[in-house]
């Protein structure tokens, strides 16, 4: 079953390991200074995701299963009367009174929004209809905290996934929420607010009863209650919050430590020889980083672009080229970099082959080469786009009603002089049937209302429709999207680990280990090489 990735707790254990070996290299006073950063840093962060919901909607019961806990009271009476804060892993998870609470808890449940990264909107399907949800969702979305509908099931009788009763449900939502947009004066077309995540539908019984138990059973209980896709679409927002990215000060600092002490440990030792080895290895390594980082840089933004182009697609239907696209140029981006670290790495030959009176290694052997990729399944994001073309075929394109000035139809105005001639006729004939007449014409009005009305109101439910379905569509492309760049973030690291490893080994053998000052002296620099690439890679996960 999955559950949100501590980033703390990684960042915390990378600091760490680092503090004891700057200690271990001897280099106290770095190491002291560095564990009082980032102490002072990782103290103040916490990830905090709050709660908000109307009573007895299952906020309690999503907490515990989204958790895997008994962390938060479940009950038929409101036993949430204030803020209740819980830690756990590092998350500071607030469950809030919730919305139409007394006064005085309202107030302070307004504090704690406004402090949270980000805010689970809790509404059970019995209870949709509760306009005060959405007046205090908009608000929300006014500040700049990440929102995130979770639409519980309580009404058993129908299916998650994807079912009418489901779909029906999510359209009602949005014209309520659109609704409320528009008494509050916001753009009522929420599909585009940047803070808002759409709405994801759970059964949080289910949930829970099958995190009790075990066997197939319990597993397809948890599949059908949908909280894997809550977990995936929670973790994809926390990783652009600021409750996340607050981390990246103590990783820049734990780095430029390691540099630092790389290099004063490369000056400890005796001969120049020993000297330029040691340049000429870190260079290589740092050269190594920086591809890694440049590779992520440029495949983050191909697929930011193509996620921006999909939701704005999504109305006439998604092309699958684009995703065909996306997949050769994320597997060019990893290829032609590669190739291209070729002509760096020729010029840092340049400065290192002669200080290294190098015997073995020539400008030839100074290089890289693209692992090779034996199948399309073995491609660096392969199976990811075959499961994400898959998913969009599955989508059908949106309809949406075509609306001229003339779609919308305008109840007569009561002043027309179509309806005042008829009038006067009438009372020109009043003894041929005035009371016939003017009845005759109240019911044509009528119907002329009724149907104007109607109209009306048929393109507002397609309208309505549509929108719901893009919101569902770009909820799905969001998650894939997401899932794919993980992906990409690990092959990039795969492949450029493998294309230097070769040259590693070249210019470790190169110098003779006997030389070296000590072996422990390479095996620190070898401990700082790898936290250095772990810690880059961690940062480029909560990095934009």
């Amino acid at each position: 079953m999955k559950t949100l990735i501590d980033y703390k707790n990684q960042a915390q254990q990378l600091c760490s390991r680092s503090v004891q070996i700057v200690e271990k290299a001897g280099f106290s006073e770095d190491s002291e200074k560095l564990k009082a950063f980032t102490d002072e840093v990782l103290s103040k962060t916490s990830p905090q995701l709050a709660f908000y919901g109307i009573y007895n909607a299952g906020k309690s019961s999503i907490i515990n299963a989204v958790f895997n806990e008994d962390i938060a009271a479940v009950g038929d009476i409101p036993t949430t009367s204030e803020i209740q804060e819980i830690n756990w892993n590092n998350f500071k998870i607030v469950d809030t009174p919730g919305i139409n609470a007394v006064n005085e808890h309202s107030m302070i449940t307004e504090k704690e929004i406004k402090k949270s990264d980000v805010v689970l909107f809790v509404v059970a399907d019995q209870n949709i209809e509760e306009r005060s949800f959405y007046d205090a969702l908009v608000r929300v979305l006014k500040s700049s905290a990440q929102v995130l509908i979770v639409l519980n099931q309580k009404d058993a009788s129908y299916s998650l996934n994807n079912s009418e009763e489901i779909i029906t449900l999510k359209n009602r939502i949005v014209e309520l929420i659109r609704t409320a947009c528009k008494k509050a004066n916001l753009d009522t077309e929420i599909l585009y607010n940047k803070n808002f995540h759409g709405i994801i539908s759970v059964n949080a019984n289910s949930a829970r009863v099958s995190q009790k138990a075990s066997g197939e059973t319990a597993e397809k209980l948890y599949r059908e209650s949908n909280f894997e896709e809550l977990i995936t679409k929670m973790q994809s927002v926390l990783d652009s919050s600021n409750g996340v990215r607050i981390l990246c000060p103590a990783v820049d600092k734990t780095l430029e430590t390691l540099e630092i002490c790389a290099q004063k440990l490369r000056e400890t030792v005796g001969s120049e020889i020993e000297k330029n080895y040691y340049n000429t290895k870190d260079a290589v390594l740092r050269r190594k980083e920086n591809l890694f980082e440049t590779i992520v840089s440029k495949g983050k933004m191909r697929i930011s672009a193509l996620k921006d182009r999909l939701y704005n697609s999504a109305q006439n239907g998604i092309d699958e080229s684009e995703i065909t696209n996306l997949y050769n140029e994320l597997n060019a981006i990893i290829r032609d970099s590669i190739s291209s670290e070729n002509v760096a790495l020729s010029s840092q030959y340049d400065l290192y082959a002669v200080k290294l009176n190098s015997k073995n290694l020539s400008r030839d052997n100074f290089k890289i080469e693209v692992p090779e990729l034996k199948s399309s399944a073995d491609m660096p994001v392969g199976n990811e786009l075959d499961d994400f073309l898959k998913m969009i075929s599955s989508l059908g394109n949106i309809t949406m009603p075509e609306i001229s000035v003339s779609s919308v139809v305008a109840p007569p105005p009561l002043n027309n002089p179509k309806i005042i001639i008829p009038v006067i006729r009438a009372i020109a004939g009043l003894i041929m049937g005035k009371k016939q007449r003017e009845e005759e014409e109240r019911r044509r009005r009528e119907d002329l209302i009724k149907e104007t009305n109607r109209h009306n109101q048929e393109i507002e439910d397609k309208l309505n429709a549509a929108i719901a379905q893009i919101m569902e569509i770009n909820k799905l492309i969001n998650s894939e999207l997401y899932k794919l760049e993980n992906s990409f973030v690990s092959s990039a690291r795969n492949c450029v680990d493998e294309a230097f490893a070769s040259l590693i080994k070249k210019v470790e053998d190169e110098f003779d280990t006997e030389q070296q000052k000590s072996k422990e002296t390479e095996e620190l620099l070898d401990e700082i090489s790898s936290v250095i690439s772990e810690l880059t890679q961690f940062k480029t996960m909560i990095s934009a």
